[in-house]
C-alpha cells in the first residue's frame, strides 16, 4: 500500500552494510539510496501533484476499504448541494456522529497492513476522500521518477554522507544545493494556486458581516462591511 509496504528485506541489507565496516551487503547501493531519497522527499510534504480524490463505496455497515495507493489522509467530505464544491466535512473520531469517521487497521507480518474507513451512520451519500498517493519503490533503470532527478540525486548523496560519516566542503556544497532545490520545488508544487480569500462567504458567495462592538463603553455595535482577512 504505497507508504505501508516495507518488508524486512528492504532494510536488512542496508543494516548489514552499515554494521559491516567493509560494506558490500547492498547489491545495488545507488538504487537503494535513490529509493531512500524518494521516500524522504515524499514524507516531507503532501505534494499537490500526488493528491487524489476518490469516491468511497460504502457497504451496508458504512465501511470502505482504503485504496491500495493510499499514503496520507487530507480530508473526507461531500458535496451536499451538487454544485461541485465539497461543503460538508467529516472528521476522525469527531463526537458528532453526523461528522465522524474512524479508521481501523489490521496488521499481519505475512500480509502487511490493511486499513478500513468507517462512518458512524449511513447517509445515502457518496463521501469523497482526498489523500496523498503513496509511491512504489523504483526497481529498474528505466523507471520514471516523480521528483526531479537532481533533487533526488542530492538527497541520496546527503543520506549516504550521513551513513558513512562523510564531511567536508563537497558535502557542504551538496547540502546547500539540496536545500535550494527543495525550496524551489516546494514553492512550485506545494499549495499550487490556492485561493487565499480569508473573508467569510455564504453558499451564494455573499460576504458575511460580523458584529463590531465599540470600545468606548457605550455598548453600541454596528455591522461593518469588511473582510476578516485583516485586523480591526
Amino acid at each position: 500500500m504505497g507508504a505501508f509496504d516495507s518488508k524486512v528485506i528492504d532494510i536488512k541489507a542496508e543494516l548489514n552494510d552499515w554494521l559491516n565496516v567493509r560494506g558490500g551487503e547492498v547489491q545495488d547501493l545507488a538504487l537503494s539510496l535513490i529509493n531512500r531519497a524518494i521516500d524522504s522527499l515524499w514524507r516531507y510534504r503532501p505534494w499537490d501533484l500526488l493528491t487524489n480524490i476518490l469516491p468511497l463505496t460504502l457497504d451496508s455497515t458504512g465501511q470502505s476499504a482504503m485504496p491500495v495507493d493510499f499514503g496520507r489522509m487530507l480530508y473526507v467530505g461531500y458535496d451536499s448541494d451538487s454544485d461541485g464544491v465539497i461543503d460538508w466535512f467529516f472528521f476522525n473520531e469527531c463526537r458528532n456522529p453526523d461528522k465522524r469517521y474512524d479508521i481501523s487497521s489490521t496488521f499481519s507480518k505475512s500480509t502487511g497492513l490493511t486499513l478500513t474507513i468507517k462512518f458512524a451512520r449511513i447517509y445515502g451519500i457518496t463521501p469523497l476522500m482526498k489523500y496523498v498517493v503513496g509511491l512504489d519503490k523504483v526497481t529498474d533503470d528505466n523507471d520514471y521518477l516523480f521528483f526531479p532527478g537532481t533533487l533526488v540525486l542530492r538527497s541520496a548523496q546527503k543520506i549516504h554522507a550521513v551513513d558513512k560519516s562523510i564531511a567536508g566542503l563537497e558535502i557542504n556544497a551538496i547540502n546547500n544545493e539540496y536545500n535550494e532545490l527543495l525550496r524551489d520545488y516546494e514553492q512550485a508544487y506545494y499549495h499550487i494556486d490556492k485561493s487565499m480569500e480569508m473573508f467569510q462567504q455564504d453558499k451564494y458567495y455573499g460576504l458575511i458581516n460580523n458584529e463590531k462592538y465599540s470600545l468606548d463603553g457605550d455598548f453600541s455595535n454596528t455591522i461593518p462591511n469588511r473582510s476578516n482577512s485583516y485586523d480591526l
